[in-house]
C-alpha cells in the first residue's frame, strides 16, 4: 500500500484529478489575487475594506472601463505568470506520466499551493486591515445614536422667498493641491482659479488660509461623500448587511438634502458624466427627493453626444458643464426654486482624463487635469453670475472626498498638513458675521451649512450628525477629535443599522 502511495500509477486516479485541479487554480489564485491587493494599494490611496465590501454589495455597472482596463495593463506581468503557471500545470497533467499519476506527488503539490495561498489571503488581511475591520464590526458602539440628530425633530424654517442652490462636486477636489503660501501643501498652486474663488468668497478652513473639510471614516468614495454631505451620515457597510443591491431602498432611515428641498416645492435635477446607476447613486438620488437624472444614458437619448460615445467614465466635463448650462436655464424658467447638483469626472484616479481644454502646464498628467479642472470649474461659475436668476441662487462647490491617486499623492504630497476636501460657499443668503477660519469640521457638517446658506432657520443648529458652520455650534470634530470619530463609525452600530438602513 505504501509503495503504490510513490509509485506512479498505470491510470490517473479520480483522487489525483481532484488534486491537480485545485492545485492549478490556487496558484492562479495566488498570483491574481496578490495582483489586485497591489494594484489597489498602489493606484487607490486610502482604498478601505468599508468601500471594497460596499461596491461588492452594489452593481458594478458603470465602472469606467479606462479603469478596468488599467487594471489588466498595469499588472499584465502578474497576470501572464497566472496564465503561466496554469498551462505548466495543464502540461505536466497531460504529458509527465511520473509526476502526474504519483498521488505523493500530488499531494505535496496541493498541500504547497494551499500554503502560499493562505499565506497570500494572510498578507491581504493585513495589507488592507480586514482583521482591524471585522474586529470593529464584532465591538458595538451608541455614538451614533447618542450625536445623531433627526431631521424629524428639528424645525426647519425657509425663507418667504427660497433661494435656488446649485451644489457642485468636484471629484477628488482637496484644499492639499492650492500653494502652502495660501494654506495648501504645493510649492507651486495647481489649482490657481479655485484658490482666488475661495478668497473671494466663504472658504470654511482649520486655518487662518485656505483650507478644508475631513473626511471621516464612511465618507471616503464618491457615493459615500454624497450621502455625508447631504444627510450627515456616513456610509456604514456592515458585513453582513444585504441592504445595498440594486433594488433596495437606498438609506430607508436617512432624511436628506433632497427631501427637505423636495418638501419645500424645489424641482431637483443631478448631473453626472457617468452610469448614474454606479455604487447606488441612481437609488440614493431617487429614493431622496425624486430628482430628475442625467447621465450618459440621458445624453445620448438626448442625442447630445453619439449612442456609442464613451470616453474615460462617460462623457468628459467639458460637455457635463454645457449641458448643465442648458439644465439649469430650462430649471430657472419654472416658478419654483430649483436644487441643480453636478459631479464632475475628470478628476477621477488614475492621473485624470486629459481632454482638449488641458494644457500641458506641469511635469504630471494629473496636476494638468486638476489644473483643467479649475478653469473650467471657475468658467462655468462666472457664466452662472451673469444670468438673471444668479442674485438669488446659492453656490457650493466641494471636493467629494480625498484623492485616490496614490501615485501622485507619494510623490507630491509631502504631509505638511492633513489632506482636506476643498469648499467654497458663493452667493449665500444674509447670515450677518461669520466665523469661517480656525475650525474643525468634516464633511458631515456640509449638510446643515447648505441650508443655512440658502438662509434657512435650524432650530439647534445641528442636522443628522452635521453641525451648521455658520453658526457657533461646536461640531463633533472639534468636541471629539477626528480621530474618536472614524474609531466608532468603524465599529458597529445598532442604532445605524436598526434606524438608517431598516433591517
Amino acid at each position: 500500500m505504501i509503495k503504490k502511495f510513490f509509485t506512479p500509477q498505470h491510470k490517473l486516479t479520480k483522487y489525483s484529478k481532484i488534486l491537480y485541479t485545485f492545485s492549478a487554480l490556487f496558484f492562479v489564485l495566488i498570483v491574481v489575487l496578490f495582483s489586485i491587493k497591489q494594484y489597489l494599494l498602489k493606484n487607490f490611496n486610502g482604498v478601505s475594506i468599508e468601500e471594497i465590501i460596499f461596491h461588492l454589495k452594489t452593481p458594478i455597472v458603470g465602472t469606467g472601463l479606462d479603469m478596468i482596463l488599467n487594471y489588466f495593463i498595469l499588472e499584465k506581468k502578474f497576470l501572464s505568470i497566472a496564465g503561466i503557471i496554469f498551462l505548466l500545470t495543464v502540461t505536466l497533467l497531460s504529458f509527465n506520466k511520473n509526476i502526474r499519476n504519483c498521488l505523493f506527488t500530488n499531494i505535496i503539490i496541493f498541500v504547497t499551493s494551499t500554503f502560499l495561498l493562505f499565506i497570500g489571503m494572510y498578507n491581504i488581511i493585513k495589507d488592507l486591515d480586514i482583521s482591524k475591520y471585522l474586529i470593529s464590526q464584532m465591538t458595538t458602539s451608541s455614538f451614533i445614536e447618542e450625536n445623531y440628530v433627526s431631521p424629524q425633530n428639528v424645525t426647519i424654517t425657509f425663507p418667504e422667498v427660497k433661494r435656488n442652490l446649485i451644489y457642485i462636486y468636484l471629484e477628488s477636489m482637496e484644499s492639499t493641491f492650492i500653494s502652502k503660501q495660501n494654506g495648501g501643501c504645493m510649492q507651486n498652486d495647481i489649482i490657481p482659479e479655485l484658490t482666488q474663488l475661495a478668497k473671494q468668497n466663504i472658504n470654511f478652513s482649520e486655518n487662518k488660509d485656505i483650507g478644508g473639510a475631513s473626511s471621516p471614516s464612511g465618507t471616503g468614495w464618491t457615493i459615500a461623500a454624497m450621502v455625508a454631505q447631504t444627510s450627515g451620515l456616513p456610509l456604514l457597510i456592515p458585513v453582513d448587511a444585504t441592504i445595498y443591491g440594486e433594488y433596495s431602498e437606498f438609506l430607508p432611515g436617512a432624511i436628506s438634502l433632497g427631501d427637505i428641498l423636495k418638501q419645500h416645492g424645489y424641482n431637483q435635477e443631478i448631473m453626472v458624466g457617468s452610469d448614474m446607476s454606479f455604487g447606488g447613486r441612481r437609488s440614493y438620488f431617487t429614493d431622496h427627493g425624486e430628482y430628475i437624472i442625467y447621465d450618459l444614458f440621458t445624453a445620448r437619448n438626448k442625442r447630445k453626444i453619439p449612442n456609442d460615445y464613451y470616453v474615460w467614465w462617460g462623457f468628459e466635463d467639458s460637455k457635463l458643464f454645457s449641458f448643465a448650462k442648458e439644465e439649469i436655464i430650462r430649471l430657472s424658467q419654472d416658478t419654483a426654486p430649483f436644487n441643480f447638483t453636478l459631479l464632475t469626472v475628470d478628476t477621477h484616479n488614475i492621473g485624470g482624463y486629459f481632454c482638449e481644454l488641458c494644457n500641458n502646464e506641469h511635469n504630471s498628467q494629473y496636476e494638468n487635469v486638476l489644473s483643467c479642472s479649475s478653469r473650467q470649474t471657475v468658467d462655468f461659475i462666472n457664466w452662472l453670475k451673469k444670468q438673471d436668476f444668479y442674485e438669488n441662487t446659492t453656490i457650493i462647490v466641494c471636493g467629494d472626498h480625498p484623492s485616490m491617486d496614490d501615485q501622485y499623492i507619494e510623490t507630491h504630497y509631502d504631509g505638511s498638513k492633513p489632506r482636506k476636501v476643498y469648499n467654497c460657499f458663493i452667493n449665500i443668503a444674509d447670515l450677518g458675521q461669520i466665523n469661517s477660519k480656525n475650525r474643525e469640521f468634516n464633511t458631515l457638517d456640509f449638510f446643515p451649512t447648505t441650508l443655512a446658506a440658502l438662509g434657512c432657520k435650524i432650530s439647534g443648529e445641528r442636522l443628522g450628525l452635521g453641525t451648521n458652520l455658520f453658526s457657533q455650534k461646536q461640531t463633533l470634530s472639534e468636541k471629539y477629535g477626528n480621530d474618536k470619530i472614524n474609531e466608532e463609525f468603524s465599529k458597529s452600530s445598532i442604532f445605524y443599522r436598526k434606524n438608517i438602513l431598516r433591517e
